[in-house]
């Protein structure tokens, strides 16, 4: 079922970060289409540049803070105040900064920390309350947030908008190189990109599932919106016999019901995506996502008196109840 927020702070903005400049000269009208740029590491592809952060977190959610836990906050507020920082990491900045020579460190930068007293509470969800008290004070070890991507975003954003360059020991990668690259940093990257594009071409703001145990979630607009309807998880078959290529996290029934109690308890659906991989397919270029097809299957819970509920109105002449799902392809 998808679950909408109630309390909404954001407005929509468009679902892809692509953005188009007019211009002319004497003859005719010119379009420039801009480009963001990017650095490969071993974990992911970072934005360093504040608009550019901005802009591909907020057009289509993609990425997360280095320094926070979605957007990132540092240096793309449009608050003219001083970045706030809790008592804690005002203390663990001032550890840092004693470790380290201060030759090696950036000038310091102001910054809001909050007192910890006894009627300075933080709400349930871990925020602020609007009773917090703050003093203005420098931050010793200063740290530039960066916006991190998941190589499937990385590369949806390269390949699928062609919106995103990717650097590597300062050179610019091409397609090819950039997608053999992510073959070798990540495990069966070309099933988790196929199905990461398959749900973003569907519309759906696809974000990493690692805290419920799985590959991906769906969100409807994104997370500021409704809270995420399904957690996907990626699984290859191979050749027409539908070989299917073993996953060392789910070897059993009871790890798998597992999974899907923890995902029934906090209202989202198991998805299970088979990529089928055929036999005479190169992996090694990108066309190969022309060739995979992906084929989805809702796991929910059987739950006796849901289903006895069922039972009750299909006998009296009802129609049943029926949850959301997503159309098979």
């Amino acid at each position: 079922e998808i679950k909408k927020k109630q309390r909404v702070t954001t407005t929509k903005k468009s679902p892809f970060p692509l953005i188009f400049h007019l211009g002319s000269d004497e003859k005719q009208s010119i379009v420039t289409w801009q480009f963001y740029r990017g650095t490969l590491k071993p974990d992911g592809v970072e934005i360093g540049t504040s608009e550019e952060m901005k802009n591909l977190y907020y057009m289509g959610y993609f990425g997360k803070g280095s320094l926070s836990r979605s957007a990132p906050e540092k240096g793309t507020t449009n608050s003219s105040l001083p970045p706030k920082m809790s008592s804690r990491r005002y203390q663990r900045h001032c550890w840092l900064a004693n470790k380290e020579e201060s030759e090696t460190r950036e000038s310091p930068q102001t910054v809001l920390v909050r007192q910890e007293e006894d009627n300075c509470t933080e709400t349930a969800e871990g925020g602020e309350d609007e009773n917090d008290s703050y003093y203005l004070t420098e931050d010793p070890y200063p740290i530039d947030e960066k916006l991190q991507l998941f190589f499937e975003e990385a590369f949806f954003l390269s390949f699928g908008l062609g919106c995103l360059i990717v650097q590597e020991d300062g050179k610019d990668l091409e397609l090819l190189e950039l997608w053999q690259r992510l073959c070798t940093l990540r495990p069966n990257f070309p099933a988790r990109y196929t199905v990461y594009h398959h749900f973003r071409t569907k519309g759906w703001v696809v974000r990493t599932g690692s805290k419920y145990g799985t590959d991906y979630l769906l969100y409807k607009d994104g997370p500021p919106f409704y809270h995420a309807t399904f957690s996907v998880l990626v699984r290859s078959t191979q050749g027409a016999e539908l070989r299917e290529v073993q996953d060392c996290r789910f070897r059993s029934w009871t790890s798998l019901s597992g999974l899907v109690r923890l995902n029934f308890n906090s209202t989202k659906t198991v998805l299970l995506c088979y990529v089928i991989l055929p036999s005479d397919v190169d992996l090694s270029t990108p066309e190969c996502v022309r060739s995979l097809m992906v084929q989805e299957t809702l796991v929910r819970r059987w739950v006796l008196a849901e289903e006895g509920e069922k039972v009750r109105q299909a006998q009296a002449g009802q129609k049943p109840h029926k949850a959301c799902t997503v159309e098979s392809s």
